[in-house]
């Protein structure tokens, strides 16, 4: 997306995850309330019985009872006397499923206190479940973690169940579940405090039975050829390191797939809105809320700077725009904040605008100068292994693929200078994001037959901004997600996509475990004006610094789906 400019044309109901932190769970861990903090930023894979026999059982959590290793401090009449002999055999936790309850048990101390375990290491949660009766769960029906997130104060980070089972369904017979931890958490499983089932709704479900509840090291391979194996024995996660990408995915260090959830932010100048009060604080302000009230676990960061040149535009700016010490000083107090608020996120930064600022050809391709001001950046940001570098914002026209080619060598040219630079610096290979060749990024088309290979192609990312109908999203870009790591970085409902096609973007966009980037989190950055914006604008038409941040409709329909 461009920002409008006068007489320019720029190219379910799902319950409301609100983020509600809890009591200081070390001081009452058996009257807190739990109240779901993140929604699905994991994929979800129902696992079949070839897939459940490689998973490799590591500290065990439930098994014919309770282990050492955990007590019980399940709330509102959540568990119920543990059953034996359920469908078949074997002695289960047994689940109440009434509204507003929670089947939870915390990690303790050889005494039974309350600790925190460091699960970085594990693959996800396994376990074995069945129903009383069958039924279709809603998305209120959610399993995760408790982490802490800082001192005294803890969240719950879960995914509803239902997109983890056969067929979206619960049964009276035996199913294994596999919950993904590090997409679920991130960095904040270095403080796990306890595993939760909870019902978050007001309808009454059948009662669930649960068997070898355990943690596990060996991820699941990808179901129906949505994706290849992570490793058997991952790399434990490390702040130090980059997340890579292997076939049609992108995982995090210990080998678990990324699938991250957000929307696109702005730095300083913040959509030309602020470009005569450019303020670091009220971008740190709206990442924040971004992430904590919003639920985003992947921004995309918007780099806007003008060229001298644009007179109509550097006239406002106090006291410049440029992409200069100062602003680089700027992008690197806002990434040092996300990595002490907000550890485990992951930032998209991307050369946004405008195209001779950022030196893209007429057709928004990069040239040398392009490359240029990467080799700067990275520079100066790359000490940071979240970020990944989004090298153009649109390459424009080219509908027929004509230029695809020259498209191509300009990215690979782009890739070369990154890659170049991070071993000068001894760094580490950053995710880097080329953009579709064809129609303002919208077609990965050419792609799969012609991927980058600069570098060796390795940690590269491909980025479509979809703002289209939702009968063009195979081709421009599912399609391409087969074989290769798909980043949608922007879409909404403006130009020809509608509303129903974004939450249909998103619907399938999660199935399939595709990280996307929603656009706009801002009161007046979308054509036409509004259309496409999270916040309402409270701004009076300013800069917005302070202003009260109130999702729109938009931001509300997006906020369902992350």
């Amino acid at each position: 997306m461009r920002m409008a400019r006068k007489g320019a044309q720029p190219p379910s109901n799902v319950p409301d995850p609100s983020a509600t932190l809890l009591p200081a769970w070390r001081r009452r861990p058996a009257r807190q309330r739990l109240l779901l903090a993140a929604a699905l930023i994991v994929t979800a894979i129902p696992l079949n019985d070839a897939a459940a026999a490689q998973l490799k059982p590591d500290l065990l959590i439930y098994e014919s009872g309770l282990t050492a290793v955990v007590r019980d401090s399940s709330f509102k009449g959540g568990r119920l006397p543990d059953t034996t002999s359920v469908v078949g055999g074997g002695r289960a936790a047994t689940f109440s499923n009434k509204p507003g309850s929670g089947l939870q048990f915390y990690f303790a101390s050889a005494s039974g206190s309350s600790i925190t375990i460091d699960a970085t290491g594990y693959a996800g949660l396994s376990f074995k479940l069945a129903a009383a009766s069958s039924f279709s769960p809603s998305d209120s029906l959610v399993v995760g973690v408790q982490v802490q997130v800082r001192a005294a104060e803890t969240v719950v980070r879960a995914v509803p169940l239902r997109g983890l089972l056969r067929n979206g369904a619960g049964t009276t017979a035996w199913q294994h579940v596999f919950v993904p931890l590090a997409g679920l958490a991130g960095n904040f499983l270095a403080a796990t405090a306890s595993f939760v089932l909870m019902n978050r709704g007001t309808v009454q479900g059948p009662s669930l039975y649960l068997q070898s509840i355990s943690l596990v090291r060996l991820a699941p391979p990808a179901c129906s050829g949505s994706g290849p194996t992570p490793s058997p024995r991952p790399p434990p996660a490390a702040s130090s390191q980059s997340l890579f990408t292997r076939g049609n995915a992108i995982f995090w260090p210990n080998g678990t797939r990324f699938s991250g959830r957000g929307v696109n932010v702005f730095d300083t100048r913040s959509c030309g809105a602020c470009r005569d009060r450019q303020s670091v604080a009220e971008a740190k302000r709206r990442i924040d809320f971004a992430v904590d009230n919003l639920g985003a676990s992947f921004l995309r960061l918007a780099l806007e700077a003008y060229a001298p040149t644009e007179t109509e535009f550097t006239q406002y700016c106090d006291p410049d725009c440029n992409i200069d010490s100062k602003y680089l000083a700027d992008i690197d107090a806002l990434l040092a904040h996300v990595k002490a608020r907000h550890p485990g996120m992951q930032v998209l930064l991307s050369a946004w605008q405008t195209k001779a600022a950022w030196g893209f050809s007429s057709r928004g391709w990069p040239t040398a100068a392009t490359n240029a001001l990467w080799s700067k950046l990275v520079e100066k940001l790359g000490k940071y292994p979240f970020v990944w570098f989004g090298v153009v914002n649109e390459p424009e026209s080219n509908s027929n693929g004509a230029q695809d080619s020259q498209v191509l060598a300009a990215m690979n040219s782009a890739v070369s200078t990154i890659r170049a630079k991070e071993a000068s610096l001894r760094q580490p290979d950053h995710i880097i994001a080329v953009q579709g060749t064809r129609e303002w990024a919208r077609s990965l088309a050419f792609y799969p037959a012609h991927p980058i290979t600069a570098g060796g192609g390795s940690s590269i990312v491909y980025e479509t901004h979809p703002y289209t109908s939702s009968s063009n999203f195979d081709r421009y870009f599912f399609t391409a997600a087969r074989t290769l790591p798909v980043v949608i970085g922007e879409f909404g409902p403006v130009q020809a996509m509608t509303t129903a096609d974004s939450e249909e973007l998103m619907r399938r966009a999660n199935a399939a475990g595709i990280p996307w980037l929603a656009w706009a989190f801002h009161q007046r950055c979308s054509y036409p004006e509004g259309t496409a914006d999270m916040l309402e604008d409270d701004s009076s038409g300013g800069c917005g610094v302070n202003m009260p941040l109130r999702l729109s409709d938009w931001g509300r329909r997006v906020k369902q789906f992350l």
